[in-house]
């Protein structure tokens, strides 16, 4: 039970970090 909540949470962690890559790269593209 732990350990599966443990690795939703690193799973849920990473997608946050992959939307704000993209948001970030994103961001620079409309800069330029």
């Amino acid at each position: 039970m732990m350990k599966g909540l443990f690795y939703e949470n690193i799973i849920s962690g990473k997608q946050v970090l992959s939307i704000i890559e993209k948001m970030l790269i994103i961001h620079f593209l409309t800069i330029k």
